[in-house]
């Protein structure tokens, strides 16, 4: 780390490991890698000016549990148009049990689903299977193709481009790269692959636990 007698510092490389980040609408990351390599920070002006942080290049790895993505589900209920929906993540997929409810109607459901990246910024769940204790009804399945609705990452503050996702026993693991400045745009995704794109206020609470 090299530091001038001007109000700049230059990181050659850093490593964070962060755990239990807890965002806003119930989305909490269990563990979050970051690389980053190429920082350039300029400390605030003496008139005022905010400071300022650039990097050349992040490498990231996320991953999610099963109890936490079951969690950002239920935080989000009013937003998905199924009832009792719980996810059950198994090697290179997902299973989704749900409720449809209709006036009276009440059909239990489940689906399995392959999460699959476009052009690097947009994620959607593959639908793969269906079933339920009768024969799938095609207004069904119908709900579910259209219920299910792409994650767009251009939401977020910052540019991130998501190279593989990879499904496990109780686990989703992403990893991808992202470019960092400082300051963020203001805005940042909570949404489920069941809602449209959902913005929300950088200034909403979020924790974290530990970083090295």
């Amino acid at each position: 780390m090299q530091v001038t007698d001007t109000p700049v510092v230059d990181v050659g490389r850093m490593h964070l490991t962060l755990k239990q980040v807890q965002l806003p609408r119930g989305l909490v990351i269990d563990e979050a890698v970051l690389d980053f390599e190429g920082i350039h920070a300029v400390a605030p002006g003496r008139e005022g000016a905010p400071p300022t942080a650039t990097v050349n290049e992040s490498h990231v790895r996320v991953m999610f549990s099963e109890p936490n993505v079951n969690g950002l589900l239920s935080a989000n209920a009013d937003q998905i148009p199924f009832h009792d929906v719980a996810v059950v993540i198994l090697t290179g997929k997902i299973r989704i049990h749900a409720t449809y409810v209709k006036s009276i109607l009440r059909l239990p459901f489940v689906v399995e689903c392959v999460p699959r990246i476009e052009n690097g910024v947009n994620i959607h769940l593959e639908f793969k299977d269906a079933h339920m204790g009768v024969s799938m009804p095609t207004f069904i399945l119908d709900a579910i193709s259209h219920g299910l609705k792409p994650i767009d990452l251009n939401v977020l503050p910052v540019p991130v481009f998501i190279e593989s996702i990879e499904c496990e026993p109780g686990r989703i693991t992403a990893t991808g790269r992202a470019r960092l400045s400082w300051p963020l745009n203001g805005l940042m995704s909570a949404a489920t692959p069941f809602t449209q794109k959902t913005l929300l206020p950088l200034n909403e609470s979020a924790h974290t636990g530990t970083s090295t």
